[in-house]
């Protein structure tokens, strides 16, 4: 089943390069961007498109890491606790029996 998730997750990669490769290739107009006042050179209009997106991501994905995190550790404490309840359940049958 591992093997299967990471065969789609090599499949998905691939896609996406292929995509970006497919953008870039449609949209060849060179473009200068300035940031700040400084320029960043010319570089292909979907470089700059892929470039823009590529970053939303990776703001995105930075933005919600804490509550993830937070998430994360919350069902760890609840599994735990979980795990202690079903210890002490099973040791009061064991003494029942």
């Amino acid at each position: 089943m591992a093997l299967l998730k990471r065969l789609w997750l090599l499949l998905l990669a691939v896609l996406a390069v292929l995509l970006g490769l497919a953008v870039v290739l449609a949209n060849p107009e060179p473009l200068t961007m300035e940031l700040f006042g400084y320029p960043l050179g010319p570089m292909p209009s979907g470089l700059w498109l892929l470039l823009g997106v590529s970053l939303g991501c990776l703001l995105g994905l930075l933005a919600s890491l804490p509550a993830l995190l937070r998430l994360k550790r919350k069902a760890y404490l609840l599994n735990k606790q979980l795990a202690k309840q079903r210890l002490s359940q099973s040791r009061e049958q064991q003494k029942g029996a």
